[in-house]
């Protein structure tokens, strides 16, 4: 009787050991798991104005202003995170379907964003393009209500869309994630400019928003700066950012590719194609006499004017317009949301 009594409390202190045990155990793993989640979300980043930027936390309420700074979040993996982007983002497709759906916020146009918009949105980061003027004009009123704002750098060449990146994957503390990324770009663009190297008689090129009132791409421009990667002469590089210009500027300068956002020109692709071709002012154009206009809509649009994760893409094509013969392929003159099957 004694010797039962005796195993019985010996067996009861043995199961109080293990669970005490077993608590402490479970214990130590939570107190490292929030020692670990305070190291990982304790991030402090310096912007494209200098600024200081620091969160305590993992963004999870983050808004996005700009159609490319949708595309880096979403690259990087943090898409679910968004809360409210512009009227103007629209990929990828999950962006169009969870506005439509109203899981997310529409904050305004790029160019102008709504404050108001965006409060609602009860943001804990806000993310600007420095090179919007629209967005920019709201940074000082947001860090006046306490929100968080990390401003990236305007996107006029390959480099500065590379640190934007960088800033966008630092900010979630996903720096190695960013740094991949970017790796997986700089390995494309580099192809790609090793192909063109030493091409015989290098192609001049236009790019053009609209056809009345045109807009050409300058110096300062990221169109710019792809067509130099991709082996072109930009024949307004004697004119900084993005100017008006005339069809007289345009004949005189007198491009050997010519490139266009079919979106902004009044009429659909092919009928501006119809156009430019019928048009005898257009037809003095070396471009347009030897077939080389090259109309983009949808995706294909996109991703000359929203320079972000797929500027090799956009490099890519520009290279394939301006030199066929050196990547053995033709392209068709309208490339829409097909493009990539003709990079592939």
């Amino acid at each position: 009787m004694v010797d039962n009594i005796g195993g019985g409390r010996k067996r009861v202190v043995a199961v109080i050991a293990v669970v005490a045990i077993v608590l402490i155990a479970s214990l130590a793993v939570v107190l490292s798991s929030n020692n670990r989640a305070e190291k990982q979300y304790s991030v402090s980043v310096e912007d494209a104005l200098g600024r200081n930027v620091t969160m305590s936390q993992l963004p999870t309420r983050v808004v996005s202003c700009e159609p490319s700074v949708t595309e880096m979040v979403y690259a990087l993996g943090f898409g679910q995170n968004l809360v409210g982007v512009s009227k103007n983002c629209d990929y990828p497709s999950e962006v169009a379907d969870k506005k439509a759906s109203g899981a997310l916020s529409n904050v305004g146009p790029y160019n102008a964003p709504s404050l108001e918009a965006i409060v609602n949105c009860t943001p804990d980061l806000v993310i600007l393009d420095k090179g919007v003027k629209g967005q920019m004009a709201l940074l000082s009123q947001l860090e006046t209500l306490g929100i968080n704002v990390l401003v990236l750098y305007e996107s006029t060449t390959v480099e500065k869309i590379f640190n934007s990146i960088q800033l966008v994957g630092d900010a979630f503390d996903k720096s190695e994630t960013a740094q991949s990324v970017i790796a997986d770009i700089s390995d494309r663009i580099s192809v790609i400019r090793d192909a063109v190297v030493g091409v015989s008689g290098t192609m001049s090129a236009s790019y053009l928003v609209g056809i009345n009132t045109i807009w050409v791409g300058g110096m300062d421009t990221f169109a710019n700066n792809a067509m130099s990667i991709a082996g072109c002469t930009n024949t307004f590089a004697n004119v900084s950012g993005w100017v008006a210009t005339d069809l007289e500027a345009l004949v005189d300068a007198n491009p050997d590719v010519l490139i266009l956002t079919a979106s902004m020109t009044g009429l659909d692709a092919q009928g501006t194609l119809d156009y430019i071709e019928s048009d005898p002012v257009w037809s003095e154009i070396d471009a347009v006499k030897n077939n080389k206009v090259y109309m983009l809509t949808d995706r294909a649009s996109s991703i000359f004017s929203r320079p972000s994760v797929t500027i090799a893409d956009c490099i890519e094509l520009l290279a394939l317009m301006a030199y066929p013969e050196k990547f053995g392929t033709t392209l068709p003159q309208i490339i829409g949301d097909d493009y990539q099957s003709l990079i592939e």
